[in-house]
């Protein structure tokens, strides 16, 4: 057997969607070249697929152990440490990423994203910060960057992070919604139902979420506000 035909076979079963026998592949690769890394990389790819986050985590490091440098390895292995809620784990393993690419873009947004797990909302702020400077026009990144600075209590930095992401994707019916309650936190009525207003032309679905979300408390009893919603 041609040493490259199992790990071309897998690729081609991947590209399919047949996870299981791409990984019967791979493994078979593994077989034949041990220090193949693209095969353990390959196979990392596949268990994460299936949702086998400990095995992919395995799979990965045995990639990165025979290329310390394998930038994608390491962003993968940070995303399967995410998904296994080793949030610490994961944040070492995109600060690697960035060590080796300081613009890989994702790795920071991702990294962004748990440190908002970990309640870390500053450090968040200047990862989605990065992420912003290589991508303005990031959508994601402006979303979650709101996110942190309104969890963060700097009210008025995260409705310009919403307020651009309404500029790069108007039809996004969240960050309309997120104005809308924080226009309320700072008890900004006509600004509030203005953008809840455009919310919920855009989801109609979001009127019960705003019944029930305490940023608008001071608005429930407010006929303006009952008119929107009921």
């Amino acid at each position: 057997m041609d040493k490259e035909e199992p790990a071309c076979k897998g690729i081609e079963l991947a590209n399919l969607g047949r996870f299981e026998e791409a990984l019967r592949e791979f493994e078979k690769a593994i077989e034949l070249q041990p220090d193949n890394v693209d095969a353990w990389n390959n196979k990392g790819n596949i268990l994460f697929e299936l949702r086998c986050y400990e095995e992919t985590v395995r799979a990965y490091d045995k990639a990165i152990e025979l290329q310390p440098d394998f930038t994608m390895a390491l962003y993968n292995k940070g995303r399967a440490l995410t998904e296994l809620k080793f949030f610490e784990d994961a944040i070492q393993s995109y600060d690697k990423v960035i060590e080796i690419q300081p613009d890989f873009s994702w790795a920071l947004y991702n990294k962004g994203n748990v440190l908002v797990e970990l309640k870390r909302y500053e450090d968040a702020i200047t990862s989605y910060d990065k992420v912003i400077e290589l991508q303005p026009d990031m959508v994601a990144a402006w979303y979650n960057k709101g996110r942190a600075l309104a969890e963060f209590k700097r009210i008025e930095e995260a409705i310009k992070a919403y307020d651009k992401v309404i500029e790069l994707q108007p039809e996004m019916a969240a960050a309309w919604f997120y104005n809308a309650c924080l226009y309320s936190i700072k008890n900004n009525k006509e600004k509030s139902l203005e953008y809840l207003s455009k919310a919920l032309k855009l989801d109609i679905g979001l009127k019960e979420s705003a019944k029930l979300d305490g940023d608008f408390k001071s608005l429930w009893q407010d006929p303006d506000f009952q008119k929107l919603v009921d």
